[in-house]
């Protein structure tokens, strides 16, 4: 069954004009004739005033009113329509997941952990033209930083203020983050099948201490979402670098014995 629908429903309520105007053309239709009747009499007011009749000016504004009614018409964007279907989204939604753990101000790659991983995730995420992204950072816990967005410049901002200090815990729980991060992509109200391709690219340079890693690939897995992991530092240990500069050496974590952390 085939019905109308309008491609701009918002623009619907500006054809409530039509009644000020319908007001204000019977309006000016009663004054001209009560203007003709004081300026001459009737039998010369067709010699003067031409061949003017009521019916006639009525039809007339009526016709005006109509072609106004059809242009609001037009520009709320009628079309003709069958039925509502499910349009499946061609562009991707992408959960990035940032370790921002202490271990990722280390500076064994350039400028350090942190930045580095910060400027691949900006570059993965500046190639796909259109298309969600959402940031989860994490540590021992982890926590939505941007949501899934279509804006471009809040993702960014959003990304270049992850830190350290956003969390308190320190460690890293990988996978209590990819659950938070497929929760972000798997929302209420999105539907399964119109759901567009999902992806979650990770970057960390730690391992799965809290070991639930596996589980939570195999259940991304079942759903279809992509999971993508970056390894971020050299195979080499570094030591866990300190807020704050002491002369020209870098403040490093160190355990009981004074030895530095790595």
């Amino acid at each position: 069954m085939e019905f109308i629908c309008f491609a701009y429903p918002e623009r619907l309520p500006f054809l409530l004009l039509l009644v000020p105007l319908a007001g204000l053309l019977g309006w000016g239709m009663v004054r001209k004739a009560g203007i003709s009747r004081k300026l001459v009499d009737d039998a010369l007011a067709e010699s003067i005033l031409g061949n003017w009749s009521a019916p006639r000016e009525a039809g007339s504004r009526l016709m005006q009113l109509f072609a106004a009614g059809l242009l609001l018409s037009a520009w709320c964007g009628p079309q003709l329509c069958s039925t509502e279907a499910l349009v499946r989204r061609n562009h991707l939604d992408i959960a990035y997941v940032l370790d921002v753990s202490n271990s990722m101000l280390a500076k064994d790659v350039t400028p350090d952990r942190l930045r580095r991983a910060r400027q691949e995730m900006l570059s993965i995420s500046r190639g796909f033209g259109k298309g969600r992204s959402g940031l989860v950072l994490f540590a021992g816990s982890a926590v939505v930083q941007c949501p899934l967005t279509i804006d471009r410049q809040v993702f960014e901002m959003m990304l270049f203020t992850a830190s350290p200090d956003l969390l308190e815990t320190q460690g890293t729980d990988i996978g209590k983050a990819l659950d938070m991060a497929d929760g972000m992509l798997s929302v209420a109200g999105n539907d399964e099948r119109i759901q567009g391709a999902r992806a979650i690219i990770l970057a960390s340079d730690g391992e799965d201490h809290e070991r639930a890693l596996s589980g939570v690939a195999r259940k991304l897995q079942n759903k279809d979402v992509k999971l993508v992991v970056m390894g971020i530092g050299e195979e080499k240990p570094a030591p866990i670098p300190l807020n704050g500069l002491t002369g020209d050496s870098l403040n490093v974590k160190r355990d009981a014995g004074g030895r530095p952390v790595l």
